[in-house]
């Protein structure tokens, strides 16, 4: 199996290098099949209201009755495009390739998803939304990783993103989302005792103080947000 060295890790006080799967690399995990349970109510206002907030970036076209080398066509120019700048047109191709359902695209978006600098998350969250499309269940150790980063649509993103592409939910509860992939025989084996420091800001060392700053961070943050929409009977 490829791997890279690419992000650090924090096992209580210790630094210690991690091997993750390189962009390219697959995990040789049986898909999920059985269907996606529904978001909990959180996850539904993040979702609507990230609908909202974002209208402009976000594409929800379904390509019926294009022909495959439009798509083809569509799904090369979208790719070349994450290559930079980082413009309108740059935030637009993550969505569209999501849109598009690109097996293709996997490896760019989850480099960006995962990325380890510490920047604007606006690529970062919506690589996260388009993986959460596209089927690939190779993914999943490396979005829960996600489920406990610093910014509030990175990991709220990531939560919707395991939930479509895993069937189950077990929503911010990373160390569950690890021993359900563990379980099942999902490769690589999810290191439930770990976790990535995201930030080398000072209060964000321990994994005591990650959590403590991402209750407060959640509660700020939904303080703000309407209710969800109501479900359908």
């Amino acid at each position: 199996m490829k791997l890279s060295t690419r992000l650090v890790r924090t096992c209580g006080q210790a630094l210690i290098a991690c091997s993750v799967l390189a962009p390219g690399a697959s995990a040789q995990t049986p898909a999920v099949k059985t269907n996606a349970p529904p978001l909990n109510d959180e996850q539904r206002r993040i979702e609507e209201w990230t609908a909202r907030q974002f209208r402009g970036f976000l594409d929800n076209r379904t390509f019926a009755g294009w022909s495959k080398a439009e798509r083809d066509t569509l799904e090369t120019k979208t790719i070349d495009a994450l290559n930079g700048p980082q413009s309108r047109e740059y935030y637009q191709a993550i969505s569209t390739l999501g849109a598009l359902r690109s097996t293709n695209a996997v490896p760019p978006l989850l480099g960006i998803a995962t990325d380890p600098a510490e920047k604007d998350n606006r690529d970062r969250w919506m690589a996260i939304r388009a993986l959460g499309q596209l089927g690939d269940t190779s993914v999943v150790p490396e979005l829960i990783l996600l489920v406990y980063h610093g910014n509030v649509n990175t990991r709220w993103c990531a939560q919707i993103s395991l939930v479509r592409l895993t069937g189950t939910n077990f929503g911010g509860d990373w160390r569950a989302w690890g021993a359900w992939w563990n379980h099942r025989g999902g490769q690589p084996v999810f290191a439930t005792n770990d976790f990535v420091r995201w930030s080398q800001q000072p209060g964000w060392t321990t994994l005591a103080e990650v959590e403590a700053k991402l209750q407060e961070g959640d509660s700020n943050f939904f303080a703000k947000l309407p209710p969800a929409s109501k479900r359908e009977p």
